[in-house]
């Protein structure tokens, strides 16, 4: 039969298809095919009743049709693989057929990957791109869905496309997808960011949590509404000259998956993400869901995220048209009107009306600066696809294979006065566009329209950005996000806070005031720390004596979670935080922990910590972020804000130079000001600019003076020089006097001068000393106002904020304990993210890694594997069984003393290697032993892999582990670590070393060992630490951390050990930071040292490389403060003017330096560009200064351009005479040039060039 068609029609290109065949087909249909009843001619409309007409089916009756390219005029089955989705299946045309009247997708597992273009399984994708497409209707299919409806993992679809975006071609859909839009505003540019970098405030805020609060990461409309004329577009153009907004919109008809046991669809509509929060607006006149109780249909949980936004609705199938349950049939489908305001789009369930949106329901945003979308008016072509995706959802174990989604028919419907079946109507033409771009459209290979297609971005007419500057003001409830250029101010919301905070205080009698800055006592409260609440005045006839209540405040270790508390999340520690090098992940870890701790009721977290790691032995170092200041600084920031975020008030600790457990409460850290301005106060500066509402002091005494009585460092630097805003309370014992109240402390924590003595420094005492004129009542005032402006600053007067649901003291009474369960999947992927990212590859050699046969090496998974040491798997009786973690026995996830958390699971290595193991029927064998070396010799032979887990662990002083107090006596593995690797690599070629520990190791004993192929250095990865070493262990998590500090070839080469001697209980030890500006990796290069893993090194699956550096002034000028930035940069010293270290002009952008990075291995993954700064010999600073970093991901061949912005604060020193900071160049007499190097480590320099200053 030939069908004759013409360019209204279902063949659309003057009638010859896509695959370039004349429409003719041994068959008996058309458009409509004859085998469709004819009582199916005509349907009424869902919404309007209107008659609908028959515009298109495939009733699928003839046996034996094939969809290679070619075979079908309506249909056409893809070969390719679909990556933008991580699908584990290849989509092979032979897996599409037509038999026993029903078209069938076929899925199976393949036993050699290798013949399926590496593989695992092969799926089909069919659609009807380019052949067959429509505008309104109403669609609708009947299908049986694959499988059972209680097994989840596979990913059955039917959906729609525009027309030009084709599926599975990725260039194609790029700057298309999921766009829906035809204004011309930020909406339409990259990230809703304006071409002046600035952002909707809304935008910044309201976002994705997993990319903090950014809402968009699209690279922009690619036709948009604004694009500049005589740039690349289809068209058309409005009489007024402007293009109408062109894009690839998606309506899902269905995604199938499994919800509690049952079979679930979800029913969606795409588009770019526009709204605050991703909230389109919802009530009764924007969307309806119908009565089906046994769809009980609801909005899916998921809203939406940096890629797209979802207006998505979930409902339970008919769990009898399943292939392996019942093999029924079940239709399903959507009808829509395009448009805008009278717009509508209903979706269709097991024959019934599940839910509508209307286009009302997308109306524009001004909180993100947006018009409305609309809902699509492209022309729609149909897609139908059965894949396997873990990105989708958990893959069950016991799946059938082969499994088959069957369509008995589909059809489409249009009312007569409005049929629109063309791919290229003229409103929406497409037809000559893709002619044009004909090789991204036929080509998957090409994933990128610019970087692979090499086509350029349409340019578009300039907007103006509404936001005013860099230095935006802000609430920490919504912090810019990672990544930002903004600076916040939180002025504005300190002010608001401060006048809650005065006008309360005003209630209060001295007695009261004084109350609120001391504790009530160690073990007197339910936290380890408490304020006691201030009663309401219910009997007075004052109104205002009504409102002087205060509930009080709960404040609750530790830096990695809820300490004492049970159903919270373990997080990875401080160090791994940092060896993630990763802001995204580091924001992620402080918003979780805040909410954990909000609802536990808890109002102040003691953390971050951010001591640097001075001596690697010092007991406490895993609880900070390495150890050099910048590193340091960026984790503190961002774990700032990401705790307050979470509604918690952060508290920066330990201030300052408390860098040893040895003597720490009965020693004198000696540090000049240069250094402690530029090293130890830098992570602290960066917290205040974060907006931490509360600082601890140390337990040390600096430079003579006890920290929480230290007039330099808490006056005249934290609250003059840094402008600081909050309060400074004492480590808990850390108060040395009553006059501390005088030289800057604000709270005294626990209360009592020893733990439960009874007695404080304060509280009567304090009150007795106002009353006789010895401290100004003005300075209680100041304090109580501090502590209280903190509360009001991260909004815990909100009536919803939750009372304290746990006894820290008491865990097992009932009556106070509500055990409420603060962990969420996000928190647990969160935590397994940033171990994997976390992890280090120090070594890998003759391709030993990744395990498991893959697309790295090629190789088939190992025969059998043996995991051999104590640390490989649990502890004897449980996570918990040692008191703060006070003891070493199983896998090693966080140190001991306050700074840790319950284990509420704790996954171990042995768990999750054989759960991969078992996939891939690998034998896996174990020895869970570390003395027993002749054991440990013998089970090492004749397997394909050894891997050996060693551990070193440390803490705080209170806790003696096997002779370690606190800070470790050395620096070897524990357990006979060195030995046991020897022992094992003796026996078998490809020994795997993976490394738990608090910090550096002397690993010379066996580094170079031939039979050690490769060493990952794992650190403390929290409850998640098993999978997220088997993650990198099998390539399911490309390595991608970096070391936080140096690993030194001898013990010698570190320059500064565990300070010791004077060891009367009461004398003073004087510690001497004769290194000044040289730790770490600092001193190695001062010194000429090699490392055996200089700082910032690590390894990756794939390679990378660097080049086009390129470092430019930022252009700007004509503000208030360019007197201040002139006389900068004639070498003068900044003003000694209160805040002036944290003052906007002195941190915005003043450079930027700008690279490309390219992956030139064979798979995908994320590489650390690394800034250094080199001052001239005037400035006497060490060679190398970490002065930036990012991440950056890339698939094979991907280059990006990437660029890390230097201010002027990153470009000075401190001049001690001057009291200020100076441009880097200009310290002493000499000159000479500021030059940057932008490498992978320390050492590891890619590019070099020169500062324009």
């Amino acid at each position: 039969m030939i069908t004759v068609q013409n360019n209204q029609s279902g063949f659309n290109l003057g009638g010859i298809n896509a695959s370039g065949q004349v429409p003719e087909i041994a068959g008996n249909y058309g458009l409509i095919d004859r085998d469709t009843p004819r009582e199916a001619y005509f349907k009424r409309s869902l919404e309007t009743g209107e008659e609908l007409e028959l515009v298109f089916s495939d009733e699928f009756n003839t046996d034996g049709r094939t969809f290679y390219p070619g075979d079908d005029p309506y249909w056409e089955a893809v070969d390719l693989w679909y990556w933008g989705t991580n699908n584990l299946e290849w989509y092979d045309p032979g897996q599409v057929f037509t038999k026993d009247g029903a078209m069938h997708i076929k899925l199976e597992k393949v036993d050699d990957p290798s013949t399926n273009h590496n593989q695992t399984y092969k799926g089909g994708m069919v659609q009807t791109w380019n052949k067959f497409c429509f505008t309104g209707g109403l669609i609708e299919a009947a299908v049986r869905l694959p499988g059972e409806p209680s097994k989840g993992g596979l990913w059955p679809a039917l959906w729609t496309l525009g027309n030009l975006g084709r599926a599975g071609y990725g260039a194609t859909l790029e700057g298309l997808w999921p766009y829906s839009y035809d204004s011309c505003d930020v909406g339409t540019l990259p990230n809703q960011t304006y071409p002046d970098k600035q952002t909707p405030i809304d935008a910044l805020r309201n976002g994705d949590k997993y990319n903090n609060g950014l809402l968009s990461f699209l690279p922009g409309q690619r036709l948009s509404a604004c694009t500049c004329p005589g740039e690349s577009h289809p068209g058309p153009i409005r009489k007024n000259g402007q293009y109408v907004g062109r894009a690839a919109p998606e309506i899902d008809i269905f995604e199938a998956q499994v919800d509690k046991g049952k079979g679930q669809i979800s029913q969606s509509a795409q588009w770019a993400p526009f709204n605050a929060a991703y909230k389109w607006t919802q009530n009764f006149d924007t969307y309806k869901f119908y009565d089906n109780p046994e769809m009980e249909t609801k909005f899916n949980p998921y809203e939406g995220g940096a890629y797209q936004q979802a207006v998505s609705g979930v409902v339970y199938t008919n769990q009898s048209c399943y292939e392996l349950s019942g093999g029924c049939y079940a239709v399903y489908g959507f009808e829509y009107k395009p448009g805008f305001d009278d717009a509508y789009l209903t979706w269709i369930n097991n024959d019934k009306r599940s839910w509508t949106i209307y286009g009302r329901g997308l109306e524009g945003d001004t909180l993100t600066e947006i018009g409305p979308r609309s809902i699509s008016q492209e022309p729609m072509y149909i897609i139908a696809n059965l894949g396997i995706s873990p990105g989708f959802g958990v893959i069950s174990e016991d799946l059938i294979f082969p499994t088959t989604m069957s369509f008995d028919w589909i059809r489409v419907y249009q009312p007569p006065s409005k049929k629109q079946i063309s791919c290229d109507p003229k409103e929406f033409p497409t037809a000559k566009y893709i002619e044009t771009y004909k090789e991204a459209y036929s080509n998957p290979e090409i994933m990128t329209w610019t970087e692979q297609f090499k086509q350029p971005w349409p340019k578009n007419i300039p907007q103006e950005s509404p936001v005013p500057g860099l230095f935006v003001n802000t609430d920490p409830s919504q912090p810019p996000p990672v990544g930002s250029r903004a600076i916040p101010n939180f002025g504005p919301a300190w002010k608001t806070a401060y006048d809650k905070a005065k006008a309360k205080i005003a209630k209060f009698s001295l007695e009261e005031k004084v109350n609120v800055t001391t504790g009530v006592g160690w073990m007197n409260g339910r936290c380890v720390g408490n304020i006691a609440s201030v009663p309401i005045d219910y009997d007075s006839e004052n109104p205002e004596h009504r409102d002087r209540g205060f509930p009080g405040l709960c404040l609750e270790d530790s830096p990695l979670g809820v300490r004492f508390a049970d159903f919270v999340t373990a997080f990875p520690a401080g160090v791994n935080a940092a060896a993630s090098w990763n802001r995204r992940l580091m924001r992620l870890r402080g918003l979780y922990m805040g909410e954990q701790f909000k609802g536990k009721g808890v109002h102040i977290a003691l953390g971050p910590m951010m001591n640097l790691a001075r001596i690697p032995q010092a007991g406490r170092n895993w609880e900070g972020f390495g150890s050099d200041p910048f590193l340091s600084g960026e984790a503190a920031y961002e774990t700032v804000l990401g705790l307050q975020q979470g509604g918690t008030q952060a508290c920066a600790k330990h201030l300052v130079n408390n860098e040893q457990e040895h003597k720490r409460s009965f020693s004198s850290s000696e540090v000049d000001d240069r250094t402690q301005h530029e090293v130890y106060m830098h992570p602290f500066l960066r917290s205040i600019m974060a907006g931490a509402t509360s600082i601890m002091c140390s337990y040390n005494l600096i430079n003579g003076t006890y920290a929480c009585e230290n007039d330099r460092i808490l006056n005249e630097i934290v609250k003059s020089e840094y402008g600081y805003q909050g309060y400074v309370m004492s480590d808990w014992g850390a108060q040395h006097s009553t006059m501390s109240a005088v030289t800057g402390l604000d709270m005294s924590m626990p209360g009592d001068i020893t733990f439960s003595s009874g007695t404080s420094y304060w509280g009567p005492t304090l009150v007795e000393f106002v009353r006789n004129g010895t401290i100004p009542e003005s300075r209680v005032d100041d304090m109580a106002t501090r502590i209280l402006a903190g509360y009001y600053l991260t909004h815990q007067d909100s009536p919803s904020f939750p009372p304290v649901s746990f006894d820290a003291f008491h865990p097992d009474h009932e009556d106070v304990n509500d055990h409420t369960d603060v962990q969420t999947d996000d928190h647990e992927r969160l935590v397994r993210d940033l171990g994997s990212a976390s992890v280090v590859l120090l070594k890998n050699e003759r391709g030993a890694l990744p395990l498991g046969g893959n697309s790295v090496n090629g190789d088939k998974a190992e025969r059998s594997i043996v995991l051999v040491g104590n640390g490989a798997g649990p502890g004897r009786i449980g996570p918990n069984q040692f008191d703060d973690r006070g003891g070493s026995d199983g896998i090693l996830a966080m140190g001991w003393g306050s700074g840790t958390a319950n284990f509420t699971y704790l996954i171990t290595p042995l768990d999750a290697i054989q759960r991969r193991a078992r996939r891939q029927r690998t034998s896996v064998s174990w020895m869970l032993e570390d003395f027993n070396l002749p054991r440990a010799s013998n089970m090492a032979r004749f397997h394909s892999a050894a891997l050996v887990f060693i551990s070193s662990d440390s803490g705080e002083e209170y806790i003696r582990v096997d002779e370690n107090i606190g800070d470790r006596k050395n620096l070897t593995a524990w357990h006979g670590g060195d030995a046991l690797v020897q022992a094992v690599a003796a026996q078998n070629n490809n020994t795997i070393v993976v490394v738990n520990s608090v910090g550096q190791l002397d690993i010379e004993a066996w580094v170079d060992h031939e039979n050690v192929t490769a060493i990952i250095w794992a650190g403390l990865q929290g409850n998640e630490a098993g999978n997220s070493i088997a993650d990198v262990l099998y390539g399911e998590w490309n390595p991608s951390g970096r070391l936080p500090y140096t690993i030194a070839r001898r013990v010698e080469d570190y320059n500064v050990p565990i300070v010791k001697g004077n060891e009367a209980p009461f004398e003073i030890l004087r510690i001497d930071y004769d290194e000044g500006l040289e730790i770490d990796y600092r001193h190695f290069d001062a010194k000429n040292i090699t490392p055996r893993y200089e700082f910032g090194f690590g390894l990756s699956y794939t390679t990378f490389n660097y080049t086009n550096l390129s470092i430019n002034k930022i252009q700007g000028g004509g503000g208030f403060d360019d007197d201040l930035i002139g006389a900068w940069e004639r070498g003068e010293a900044t003003p000694q003017t209160p805040g002036i270290s944290r003052a906007f002009w002195l941190h915005r952008p003043a450079y930027e330096v700008s690279f490309d990075v390219t992956n030139t291995g064979g798979v995908s993954g994320g590489d650390i560009p690394q800034v250094y700064l080199h001052l001239p010999a005037s400035a006497r600073a060490p060679p190398s200064l970490l002065k930036g970093f990012t991440n950056v991901e890339l698939r094979p061949g991907q280059a990006r351009r990437v660029t890390i912005t230097l201010s002027r604060y990153d470009l000075s020193v401190w001049d001690v005479v001057a009291q200020g900071w100076k441009k880097g160049d200009s310290l002493g007499e000499g000159e000479g040039q500021v030059e940057v190097s932008v490498g992978r480590s320390s050492r590891d320099f890619k590019l070099r060039g020169v500062v324009p200053l």
